[in-house]
């Protein structure tokens, strides 16, 4: 096992600890809200990402607002480092990032420690169907269930990140077939969606291995604020959007 492996396992892992024991604290003595976790959380993986010096990244000086409007976020998913690319991107990047609402696996959920922190967080889960010959596919009274804790929080005015792609995309340089999630949401709250992408992340940990890599990770702001008539736009404007980025 490499020395990259090893850090990136320690450093994630202690900041995991030390937020859940925070996290226990304060809920002992009902103090802290959803908003005040991930301004904690955020602020942690960022600092993480910043100490892995075998990381570089470049989020382009991106200034996305949505501490007024919110938005729904769709990007691709093609490593398992994602989430703490996305999380660093948004507290970097997104004034009132606290309000962006993140989906994930349900099966996340069911670990003691990764299950509080993700509860806290106000993670919402979703989980994929049971049949393997449909390993890309939802159960669907888990999708109607995320769909109306989505559209009760886009109506409080928060915001939404969405990975249309479902599982992780073991082919980086081109996308899974995009979902319709995100574009159902959109035409029922008539909230706005933006585009960003990553890349360079699959370097530093590649789709069902230990993250061994070096590199540079580039997050981009593609479009913002877009608006969609059908779902044939939505999906190509995604898709083409993202690879144009990934490959370029």
């Amino acid at each position: 096992m490499k020395i990259n492996t090893l850090i990136i396992y320690f450093g994630y892992s202690t900041i995991i600890l030390i937020n859940y024991f925070y996290f226990r604290t304060l809920n002992l003595f009902s103090f802290g809200n959803k908003y005040h976790f991930r301004k904690v959380y955020y602020s942690s993986i960022f600092l993480l990402l910043k100490c892995l010096k075998f990381i570089k990244y470049d989020f382009s000086n991106d200034l996305i607002d949505v501490s007024t409007k919110n938005q729904i976020f769709v990007c691709n998913h093609i490593s398992f480092i994602d989430s703490i690319v996305i999380i660093a991107y948004f507290y970097n990047c997104a004034k009132g990032y606290e309000k962006i609402n993140m989906i994930g696996s349900q099966r996340f959920f069911k670990y003691p420690i990764i299950g509080y922190l993700f509860k806290n967080l106000g993670v919402i889960p979703i989980k994929f169907s049971s049949n393997k010959k449909e390993c890309n596919t939802y159960d669907k009274n888990s999708v109607d269930l995320m769909f109306e804790q989505s559209i009760k929080l886009i109506n409080e005015g928060e915001s939404l990140l969405i990975l249309p792609e479902g599982r992780l995309n073991t082919t980086p340089n081109k996308l899974n077939e995009i979902k319709s999630g995100a574009f159902n949401i959109h035409k029922k709250t008539n909230v706005p969606i933006t585009i960003f992408g990553m890349k360079g992340n699959e370097k530093i940990w590649k789709a069902y291995e230990h993250p061994s890599g070096e590199g540079l990770i580039k997050v981009k702001c593609l479009k913002e604020n877009i608006y969609y008539e059908n779902i044939d736009d939505y999906k190509n404007d995604i898709k083409n959007s993202i690879e144009h980025f990934i490959n370029e």
